[in-house]
């Protein structure tokens, strides 16, 4: 059996205020002096002893554990169609950008321009790199690139929307309401005080499916390499 001494300042206190003293009186002594030599030992009052000693740094556990260059399984077909899907939108979308540059002005709409195309830039090297070989690196890029096409979102204070290769936009509008359009190609759209914009809100279905595929895949394999 443990004694006293061995006990940590926490489970010290703890005994002291189980104990029963009229019962145990010489436990409670032993107890009590621990603490008071405890105490003197310390330069800093036993409370703040306790803190230092129990308080433990806040680690933020990470998405997934395995390493990202481990290779994960793919469905063939899923891996070709979305490449193929994200590689020709991106073209498109950057095709679409520099026939329209002639036409825009401000600082502003170039620095949008440039944007986007750096976001096709790596979706297209994201979709590249997964033909080659589905590391889990390269997966939590691809999964970036669907995931920030799932919200649409207009206002005329502020708007946001990018779909690339196939999507199905299903959104609401002050203006037109429910409104469901599936498309091949590429769209986006950014606005900052816009005022003659309505408000519009809606998801891209396909980016969800596809973005939870891979989502799926990354939490399976992360599961069997933690076990």
């Amino acid at each position: 059996m443990r004694g006293y001494s061995e006990y940590s300042l926490q489970e010290l206190q703890q005994a002291c205020a189980d104990i029963d003293r009229e019962s145990f009186p010489e436990k409670y002594q032993e107890i009590c002096d621990e603490l008071e030599r405890r105490q003197a030992q310390s330069s800093q009052p036993i409370e703040q002893e306790l803190d230092s000693t129990y308080e433990k740094p806040i680690q933020k556990k990470p998405f997934v554990s395995i390493p990202n260059d481990q290779v994960i399984e793919l469905n063939q077909w899923f891996k070709r169609v979305t490449s193929v899907l994200t590689i020709g939108g991106a073209f498109l979308g950057i095709t679409h950008m520099l026939s329209t540059l002639p036409n825009i002005s401000g600082l502003f709409t170039y620095a949008i321009y440039a944007f986007f195309v750096v976001i096709y830039v790596l979706g297209i090297m994201a979709a590249v790199r997964l033909f080659e070989k589905s590391t889990v690196g390269v997966i939590k890029d691809n999964l970036i690139f669907w995931a920030i096409q799932i919200p649409l979102f207009m206002s005329p204070f502020i708007g946001y929307q990018l779909t690339n290769g196939a999507f199905l936009n299903i959104f609401v509008s002050s203006q037109t309401g429910l409104n469901v359009v599936p498309m091949l190609g590429s769209i986006f759209q950014f606005s900052i005080f816009q005022f003659q914009q309505p408000w519009a809100i809606g998801i891209n279905p396909v980016a969800i499916l596809v973005s939870a595929y891979f989502y799926r895949v990354l939490k399976a394999a992360d599961k069997r390499y933690s076990q």
